[in-house]
């Protein structure tokens, strides 16, 4: 009980090395040269295309459209080059060219897509850092958040606990399938019924199986569990997290060493995990948490 109101109500000295001095004519190297990547960005150059297709979107922040001629006196280049750049965003969905007689161009519905999602997620990595903080805190565990990505998901946060022994199953950017891991099994049971089949579509018939009983499991629990399923040793809980429309958006865990992940602690981390699942949910606009069930995958015939 302690744990999950405090997840609800959160209430040697070394002297500095002296920075030697770089020759003027010797750029200091950066972070990836100095880890050994042979990655120096000092003195990596541009992509031309790449900076004439910027200038273009950078027009169009000032003005709702714009044809090539006014494109070519913009940024001096030839009507071949501007039109080719143009129609190429047009295929990638970021521009849109206009059905009239003379041509014209305007941002396409993939920049909205794109712009969507960045404000989705950065809002979500805000309201869900401090209370994944917390949640870290209270456990003693590592607190995680993934993200859909096509058919798989995403870890947009991790953030380790202080128990000494960390299982390093997942980082911050590493990607993870939809049917292993807390965080993962909880967002895809709670995600629309098109995701969760094409899921389904591709893994073996023993193991769709299983995954199928699992999602009404997670239905029933509100929890997923996780264990020896990404990598032998560790385990995970996980919750979904919704947003103002009840879309399931992104998968919360508590993750760690199987030995953290024992029967006798599973009530109170999973009544931890959901309290904090229902802080990030309703600080994202969710009025009624949990939400109402979705209608789980069709049985294999």
């Amino acid at each position: 009980m302690n744990m999950v109101m405090r997840v609800l109500f959160p209430g040697q000295g070394c002297r500095p090395r002296r920075p030697q001095a770089h020759p003027a004519s010797e750029p200091q190297p950066t972070r990836d040269s100095r880890k050994g990547t042979g990655l120096d960005l000092s003195k990596i150059g541009s992509i031309k295309v790449l900076e004439k297709a910027g200038a273009i979107l950078d027009v169009l922040r000032e003005q709702e459209r714009v044809t090539p001629a006014e494109l070519v006196i913009r940024l001096a280049e030839s009507r071949t080059t501007i039109v080719r750049i143009c129609e190429t965003l047009v295929k990638l969905s970021l521009l849109e060219r206009e059905p009239t007689q003379r041509v014209s161009y305007r941002l396409g519905l993939g920049m909205l897509e794109l712009g969507t999602l960045t404000a989705e997620r950065l809002s979500l990595r805000r309201v869900a850092s401090p209370v994944l903080e917390e949640l870290a805190n209270v456990t003693g565990d590592s607190a995680n958040l993934v993200v859909a990505r096509g058919d798989t998901t995403v870890c947009l946060i991790r953030i380790e606990g202080d128990y000494p022994v960390v299982a390093k199953a997942l980082r911050e950017g590493g990607q993870l399938p939809f049917d292993r891991g807390g965080a993962s099994q909880a967002l895809l049971a709670y995600s629309d019924h098109d995701l969760q089949e094409r899921v389904l579509r591709q893994l073996p018939a023993t193991r769709r199986r299983h995954l199928r009983a699992k999602v009404q499991e997670i239905r029933t629990l509100r929890y997923a569990f996780s264990r020896a399923e990404f990598l032998p040793e560790t385990a995970a809980l996980g919750a979904a997290v919704f947003d103002a429309a009840g879309n399931a958006v992104a998968g919360i865990s508590v993750s760690g060493i199987l030995s953290r992940m024992a029967d006798e602690r599973i009530p109170e981390l999973s009544a931890a995990l959901l309290a904090a699942a229902e802080r990030i949910s309703r600080a994202l606009g969710c009025t009624i948490y949990p939400v109402t069930e979705p209608d789980g995958p069709a049985e294999d015939r």
